[in-house]
């Protein structure tokens, strides 16, 4: 990975994180993950709907950490994080 990607990587997983601090949206651990993938189409429709109203970047980015991190929150219902991967 480039020094690039690995900036932008890093940038984007602050913004994620502060998505997660300003919205709690755990406990997602109870939630089943078709549930949340539910909430993920949502929210991929609200980044579509900024893209499409040429909205301000940081909304633009802050739509693509909300969307990112309902994948993460199905990975973790799913079992694939903080788990041995084989």
């Amino acid at each position: 990975m480039s020094l690039t990607h690995s900036m932008q990587l890093l940038d984007f997983a602050d913004q994620m994180a502060e998505v997660l601090r300003r919205h709690p949206l755990a406990p997602w651990k109870g939630e089943k993950p078709v549930w949340l993938i539910g909430r993920l189409l949502q929210e991929v429709g609200a980044l579509q709907q900024a893209v499409l109203d040429d909205a301000p970047p940081s909304d633009v980015l802050e739509r693509a950490a909300e969307v990112a991190c309902f994948a993460l929150m199905t990975a973790d219902c799913y079992g694939c994080l903080g788990t041995e991967r084989s």
